[in-house]
């Protein structure tokens, strides 16, 4: 992206670089739940009971309180609370995110995308290899089957985008905000480089990653109309990369902190080192908030040993069921690998396999 349209970066001028990041996870599970818990995953725990555990357990519950001491309001905005709750019900998160609520909303189910895909999957199921690509459904067609009229997550990138042209944000100065929100990002092409809907969904990558950013930029110009951009701490980032890629981008901007351009820190810092670092940035003790250290307490020099875990599908291992019980899973084990420095996978040679106890993915 940045070879393409290298002025998106001169947006990010105040930011700092972490360059050398590792995302731990492959997957938005478990991803998502290790960077705002602190909690290691444990594939030979249930993934309802590890998920349960993540939330309710007494450091990152003590957190969150101490958090809420401070007048700050937690809000997590995320499409499917499956991928922070399993299958467990949302209630385990309301010690934790201020914006849990028992309210039922008023949903609407548009059939014909619901009658048209399943028809497309069946087409999909029955047909031969060669022909499934013709009746591949994207992710983004499911998340539009049932959607919420009263306050839906804006998950994908040109929705969220849209909402910020017509009403902007607002603000409310009798509180504080952890705000985080989980965008789609380049899961899917279809966000072109001015962050509008692609409706063929053949965006280039780089455009969909500028797009991204034009989003992005267009938030951090709405916390400058409203005063708030030069005292905020703003982190920018993805919650894992490519099944043997841990490296992701991670800007951030600290109050105050400007540049005439972004800079760049190499330290070998890693995911777990995330609510360490927003914990520090609220005056608030992080030792024990899982295994992190702050971005700031990782040296450049520092020969740190990192790891990285994805699901895998073993023969020397038995199959294993889906988290929801009812049928079996294609991934058994997690692969993990130490590394000092670059990375350098052997998917046959891992330095460990996990088995699964259940798995989360299908």
């Amino acid at each position: 992206m940045k070879a393409v349209y290298p002025e998106a970066m001169e947006w990010f001028s105040d930011f700092t670089s972490n360059s050398n990041e590792d995302c731990v996870f492959m997957g938005t599970y478990p991803s998502i739940i290790h960077m705002l818990s602190g909690c290691d995953y444990d594939p030979s725990v249930r993934v309802n009971d590890w998920t349960k555990e993540c939330w309710e357990n007494d450091n990152t519950v003590n957190f969150y309180t101490q958090m809420h001491d401070l007048n700050y309001k937690t809000n997590l905005y995320t499409p499917d609370t499956r991928m922070v709750c399993g299958g467990n019900n949302p209630s385990i998160l309301k010690n934790v995110f201020s914006n849990v609520t028992a309210e039922a909303e008023n949903r609407e189910i548009n059939h014909k995308r619901l009658y048209a895909t399943m028809t497309k999957m069946c087409c999909y199921r029955m047909a031969p290899e060669i022909l499934k690509p013709f009746f591949y459904a994207e992710a983004s067609v499911y998340n539009d089957i049932v959607t919420e009229q009263n306050y839906p997550i804006l998950h994908k990138n040109y929705v969220f985008h849209q909402k910020l042209m017509d009403n902007g944000i607002t603000l409310d100065d009798s509180t504080n905000y952890l705000q985080i929100y989980h965008l789609e990002g380049v899961h899917e092409y279809d966000t072109d480089a001015e962050g509008i809907w692609d409706t063929s969904n053949t965006s280039p990558p780089e455009d969909t990653a500028r797009g991204s950013l034009v989003i992005v930029k267009k938030y951090m110009d709405e916390m400058r109309e409203l005063g708030v951009y030069d005292d905020s701490v703003i982190i920018i980032t993805a919650d894992h990369g490519d099944f043997y890629e841990p490296s992701v981008i991670f800007f951030v901007k600290t109050p105050g902190e400007m540049h005439d351009e972004i800079q760049i820190n190499d330290a070998p810092t890693m995911h777990c080192d995330i609510l360490p670092t927003i914990a520090d940035c609220a005056g608030l003790s992080y030792d024990n908030l899982g295994s992190g250290r702050t971005i700031w307490d990782v040296d450049t020099n520092e020969v740190r040993e990192r790891y990285f875990m994805t699901r895998y599908k073993s023969k020397a291992h038995p199959m294993v069921p889906l988290y929801t019980g009812d049928r079996m899973a294609k991934t058994n084990t997690v692969q993990k690998y130490y590394y000092h420095g670059e990375l350098e996978v052997d998917e046959e040679n891992p330095d460990e396999i996990i088995p699964m106890i259940d798995s989360f993915f299908y």
